[in-house]
């Protein structure tokens, strides 16, 4: 994380991030070697081989602007705010997403996020989630357009985005948020559970 008077920035190293996007396409590659080893000339194996060459390729064409951005930026950046707004990566090299701080109702902190489904739980540690008010995020928008932006529901029906922070900074995040959004909707929690199966939230202290 680096800030300034102006802007606070959450990043990824640049090298790491790099490294596990060739690593991922090598190991799409090498999927897709073992679907045809395995494939016996029949369909399936064949059209799995096939989405993982696909998968690799794509990765790998988009490599360079992937790391021309990646120079760009200093690191593979997540999120920025500042006294416009905040600025939402949906995902490792893309660019991106701007909101405005009146689309934002609230700011959770947290240091586990559990997420629960029927039958299954997942479980992410040092979370930004930014709650976005109802009327002010597109709440028609399509799958694939939500998906694209990873703007996603929370169990309540709020629209939400999900960032990592680093490691033991939670406080200095918080602070570094407040300067530029409301300090009583910026708030940190031990544990948030999401129970979609019940369609509750819990904020733990």
């Amino acid at each position: 994380m680096r800030s300034s008077d102006d802007q606070v920035v959450i990043y990824r190293e640049g090298a790491g991030v790099v490294i596990y996007a060739i690593t991922l396409a090598i190991a799409c590659f090498a999927l897709a070697a073992l679907f045809f080893y395995i494939s016996d000339d029949k369909a399936i194996p064949w059209a799995f081989g096939g989405l993982f060459i696909v998968a690799g390729g794509l990765l790998l064409t988009a490599s360079p602007e992937f790391i021309r951005r990646i120079v760009k930026d200093k690191g593979a950046v997540l999120l920025v705010a500042d006294k416009a707004g905040v600025s939402i990566a949906p995902m490792l090299g893309k660019a991106p997403v701007s909101y405005r701080w009146a689309d934002v109702s609230q700011i959770f902190l947290t240091r586990k996020l559990v997420s629960k489904e029927i039958g299954e739980r997942s479980y992410c540690s040092n979370q930004i989630i930014v709650c976005f008010r109802r009327d002010n995020i597109e709440e028609k928008a399509g799958l694939i357009e939500r998906s694209k932006d990873q703007l996603w529901r929370s169990p309540n029906g709020r629209s939400i985005s999900i960032i990592d922070f680093p490691r033991g900074e939670i406080d200095r995040v918080r602070n570094e948020l407040i300067r530029f959004f409301n300090a009583g909707d910026v708030q940190m929690f031990g544990k948030v559970i999401f129970d979609y199966a019940e369609s509750t939230e819990q904020l733990q202290p």
